[in-house]
């Protein structure tokens, strides 16, 4: 483990060399390159290490810069893509480190715009759903959410950068309009989460009234007018579940949860 540990801090180090963000941008556009990763991550000794690399102090900071270029952008999609990426990402979901890691990134413009941009992309909606489905995701979803409130107390400033990104209402409705994603994702697993109803709470108490006329209600609102647009012959549909879901929870707290979560 130390060794593992020692070399992922150097692999870390090299990165964070003058030039090697261009460097790592140029590396990967090599043909195959993605297939590559995606198989190494697939090991579970490639797995470990990429863990080791993503956790070491300061690689958070190289990989929202890498984020920042159109080509760094493109390779981590091809890459999310690859045959058992999936996996890879959900065992990584499972660890409680790993959730402290995406939710810190999570709220930095260049990962909000590469989330918006991917969701973007025809298909890529539904590659989301499916990710967010596997067993494990819907618990270190919630985890990023008690990170935010608990935490570092940042959900404000998050939900306002997320506000402020172009296209984010019609990239999250592409998603809630997504096959699987309220019955499946929303109803069946994240509502059923222990102890999310208390974090919504607390969720609703830190952002205020203020928070949530001016930066929670309008982005709620504007996706769901951007999924009614995308689908309104199913619209009614899908929405209906969710809400006679909701109905049967405390009301401020359902719909906290519903525009909050």
């Amino acid at each position: 483990y130390n060794g593992r540990k020692k070399l992922a801090n150097s692999v870390v180090a090299l990165f964070q060399q003058p030039g090697m963000d261009v460097w790592g941008t140029l590396m990967c556009t090599v043909p195959g390159f993605d297939a590559w990763v995606g198989q190494w991550l697939n090991d579970p000794r490639g797995a470990s290490f990429a863990r080791e690399v993503l956790l070491s102090e300061g690689f958070i900071d190289w990989v929202e810069g890498y984020l920042s270029h159109e080509d760094g952008k493109a390779f981590v999609i091809r890459l999310l893509q690859q045959p058992g990426v999936d996996r890879f990402v959900t065992w990584l979901n499972r660890d409680a480190a790993m959730c402290r890691w995406f939710a810190q990134i999570a709220g930095r413009d260049s990962a909000i715009q590469f989330v918006t941009e991917m969701l973007m992309e025809p298909g890529l909606e539904r590659l989301m759903v499916s990710l967010l489905v596997r067993p494990g995701n819907d618990s270190a979803l919630k985890a990023m959410l008690e990170h935010w409130v608990r935490a570092e107390r940042s959900l404000m400033k998050v939900a306002r950068a997320w506000g402020d990104q172009p296209r984010t209402s019609e990239s999250l409705a592409r998603v809630i309009m997504s096959p699987g994603f309220i019955d499946r994702f929303v109803i069946r697993r994240l509502l059923l989460q222990p102890g999310l109803a208390e974090v919504v709470v607390e969720a609703f108490l830190q952002v205020g009234v203020r928070g949530l006329k001016d930066t929670v209600l309008p982005l709620a609102f504007s996706t769901l007018a951007a999924a009614a647009s995308l689908g309104s012959a199913n619209f009614e549909s899908e929405m209906a579940p969710i809400l006679e879901e909701l109905q049967g929870m405390d009301g401020l707290v359902g719909w906290a949860a519903w525009l909050l979560v």
